[in-house]
């Protein structure tokens, strides 16, 4: 993690919610940014 704070109940909430959807739908992360329209 960067930044050096702890994460929040939220940042957790968030992430777990991630991950679940990627699941359903069988998105990497590199899918899932793309279709968000976010590149590295």
């Amino acid at each position: 993690m960067t930044g050096g704070r702890k994460p929040l109940e939220a940042d957790l909430i968030v992430g777990a919610n991630i991950r679940k959807l990627r699941g359903k739908h069988g998105l990497t992360l590199l899918d899932l940014a793309s279709q968000l329209g976010m590149n590295h």
